[in-house]
């Protein structure tokens, strides 16, 4: 599926994602507006779209999407125009500079069922990406605090600034949205410093060039922002989050990531200069989340909720320097306020306020339990069996309270009186576990811990002996006989769908310690993985560059050479262009175990996908597999490859589609070959394209085919409707 775009604006920031919409697959730019005759002009002729005003893109059919990139104070009113109009919109930050008009035009963009989609561009940026993985994989434990500083070379000219609404609006909101982004929890207070201490016209214009701000959630967790607008050694952009296990940062970006050193000492090159050159891909990437979300009719990652959140703290920032105090950020309670929880209470006691409560909830599509008003709640609390800290809830909905109280009792039996004691003891002493004993042994010792010695000790009152055989096995490094042991299990994860996935396969996922990943795995598959293990990504991604072979080969022995069970994990089969010979081979150098657990290939996965036999009795007793993107592909004989009874499948071959073609052709392959194109096989957002070798590359780049797909060539494609190579024949004439 292609998106037709149309640009609103044509200054900096509109040809900026232009570039970006043209340089994405599935994206087409069909029209520019801009009140300015020659800046549209430019952008028309860069890109090879139409001029058109901006009522004439709202009436226009061919337009699926638009992206806002005018005047702030036009914001709010395009985007309601465009979500009656039907089209999904892309805005720049922020939406309007006034809370109350930005939440009418939420409300318009709700009730028009539209999608709306705001530029926060560091959300996007491969390093802010990474940092907030590596904190969504657990790599430093729960976020505790959040160090933003934003510091730009110099003020923007007086005339912007009257209309951008100030640094905190402009610069400062987001460090907002990504201090919101990083926390994960909603900001509850606002304390902020602002000052003018680079130019004095600035201050008499009413805003500030230097600014601090310590934003806390209800929880504790804080992020301090820093903001100057006089960072004469270049665009000074850092950020730091500190975790319960650990830090990660992110540093800024120079010309070059070179350092010199001589007889003067050492220098580096000096700063990117221009936001602008450090969020290039960032621009890029966020424009392609975009797509992706249009395209697939799912959820943007950026809300029109999270520009109103930045913008209300902007202004909470704004009272706090106006008052000298700490602002409590706290609004109107909003259905906004329950979206994405999981539950919510109501006690107020008030028979009419709990109603209004559970009708706002709803709206927020959170279910409740409203005390003492049973015909209010959407859930109820459980019975509890409480060894503090362990508890076990039982519930039956309210259906059977008895039944709830007779399993009580038996759970109540099971459990130890003290064995809430026994937690509490092994809660000290993870510290001491996590210093003495290795990662890859830590499920082993407390395995044994709480199925052994220790715990048969606590039950009969031992504690003592208990808690002396724990400090044994900590200072031994291990459980008894428990000897580090690693290995190294070259997982195949299958075509996509966690069900294809096979028995063994789901069994290795559950005994590692570490999963290294590629980017075709889909994330259900992981959700079977323990889930304390760590898991790496090692593929490409947008922006990123891919890890090399060797490095991924070194990295799985290391982790297995420590003692830790490994998964590495790939899409399809591991042995069928999954690089497994080499992992295989630097297993086996290093002595260490390593095992190769098959999986459904891809060829054969998407293949029965779309209802493809690969061989068939009368067509194809031969089927090959060919890598599309290889080296020297003109120089190869692939002669005997495809033809009659032969089927053949080329994995990675969209960008190569043209060459595959013509080198087959000109190996004597008939150019009306029946071949079919499999893009994203065995997911809910598969396409089957058919047609004949001749017209393949047209059909890949006419339908904006995009990785992963494989193409099949050969007769089998065509035998499940005989009317295919009429189609494609008459289509070709």
């Amino acid at each position: 599926m292609t998106i037709n775009f149309a640009i609103l604006g044509a200054g900096r920031i509109g040809q900026v994602h232009a570039r970006a919409v043209t340089a994405t697959p599935g994206a087409r730019l069909v029209a520019i507006s801009d009140p300015m005759a020659e800046a549209a002009g430019k952008v028309a002729e860069a890109y090879g779209c139409d001029i058109r005003s901006i009522d004439e893109i709202a009436a226009s059919d061919d337009v699926q999407a638009v992206a806002i990139c005018t005047p702030t104070n036009t914001h709010a009113d395009l985007i309601e125009q465009f979500a009656r109009a039907g089209k999904a919109v892309f805005c720049e930050k922020p939406i309007d500079l006034n809370l109350n008009r930005v939440k009418t035009c939420l409300d318009t963009v709700a009730a028009e069922k539209a999608t709306l989609m705001v530029g926060f561009n560091r959300r996007f940026d491969p390093d802010f990406m990474a940092l907030k993985a590596a904190i969504d994989q657990g790599r430093i434990g729960a976020v505790e605090m959040v160090t933003v500083s934003s510091r730009d070379p110099g003020a923007p000219p007086a005339d912007y600034i009257k209309v951008s609404g100030g640094i905190f609006r402009d610069m400062t909101i987001h460090d907002f949205d990504v201090a919101r982004w990083m926390l994960g929890e909603e900001i509850e207070t606002v304390q902020a410093a602002a000052s003018v201490l680079t130019d004095p016209e600035i201050g008499t214009l009413g805003d500030y060039d230097s600014v601090n701000v310590i934003l806390t959630t209800a929880s504790g967790k804080h992020s301090t922002i820093t903001n100057s607008r006089r960072a004469t050694y270049g665009y000074d952009q850092r950020i730091e989050v500190l975790g319960s296990k650990g830090a990660v940062s992110a540093e800024n970006h120079r010309e070059a990531n070179i350092e010199i050193a001589d007889a003067e000492g050492f220098h580096r090159p000096p700063l990117l200069n221009f936001f602008m050159s450090r969020y290039t891909q960032a621009y890029a990437n966020e424009i392609a989340a975009f797509v992706a979300s249009v395209a697939e009719g799912v959820a943007t990652p950026t809300t029109g909720q999270d520009g109103l959140m930045a913008l209300a703290l902007a202004e909470a920032a704004l009272k706090s320097v106006a008052e000298g105090r700490a602002v409590h950020h706290a609004g109107a309670i909003t259905p906004a306020l329950f979206e994405g929880a999981a539950m919510g209470f109501v006690a107020t006691g008030c028979p009419g306020l709990d109603a209004a409560l559970h009708g706002l909830a709803k709206a927020g599509g959170c279910p409740v339990n409203v005390v003492d008003r049973p015909d209010l709640c959407d859930l109820t609390t459980p019975s509890l069996v409480d060894r503090d800290p362990v508890v076990v809830a039982i519930g039956t909905e309210g259906t059977a309270p008895v039944l709830a109280r007779q399993i009580k009792t038996q759970v109540e039996q099971m459990l130890a009186p003290n064995l809430g004691g026994l937690a509490a003891l092994a809660g000290r002493m993870r510290g001491a576990v996590a210093q003495r004993v290795a990662p890859a042994r830590r499920r082993a010792f407390w395995a044994w811990a709480f199925s052994d010695t220790p715990r048969a000790a606590w039950t009969r009152g031992a504690e003592r002996a208990a808690a002396q055989a724990l400090k044994a096995a900590i200072a031994e490094g291990r459980a008894p006989g428990d000897a580090p042991e690693g290995s190294i299990a070259l997982v195949g994860a299958g075509p996509g769908a966690r069900d294809l996935l096979t028995l063994r396969a789901v069994q290795r996922l559950q005994e590692a310690d570490v999963i290294f990943y590629d980017r075709l795995v889909d994330a259900e598959v992981l959700e079977l993985a323990r889930r304390d293990a760590e898991r790496v990504f090692v593929g490409k991604v947008v922006g990123a560059h891919a890890w090399p072979q060797e490095r991924i080969n070194a990295v799985i022995v290391a982790a297995a050479q420590r003692g830790q069970r490994v998964v590495r994990l790939k899409s399809g089969d591991p042995g069928i262009f999954g690089r497994a010979t080499e992992e295989l081979e630097a297993a086996e150098a290093a002595g260490i175990a390593v095992e190769i657990v098959p999986g459904i290939s891809a060829a054969n996965g998407t293949a029965a996908a779309a209802q493809i036999a690969l061989t068939h009795r009368d067509a194809s007793s031969i089927v090959s597999f060919v890598a599309g993107q290889c080296k020297g592909l003109s120089d190869q004989n692939w002669s005997g490859l495809a033809g009659k009874g032969r089927t053949l499948v080329i994995y990675m071959g969209v960008k190569t589609a043209r060459d595959i073609a013509d080198k087959l052709m000109a190996d004597g392959l008939s150019p009306d070959m029946p071949v079919a194109v499999i893009e994203n096989g065995a997911r809910p957002n598969m396409r089957v394209l058919r047609g004949l070798l001749a017209g393949l590359p047209d059909l890949v780049e006419h339908e904006s085919v995009t990785s992963p797909a494989l193409i099949v060539i050969g007769e089998v494609t065509a035998r499940t409707d005989a009317q295919i190579t009429a189609r494609a024949l008459e289509a070709a004439q």
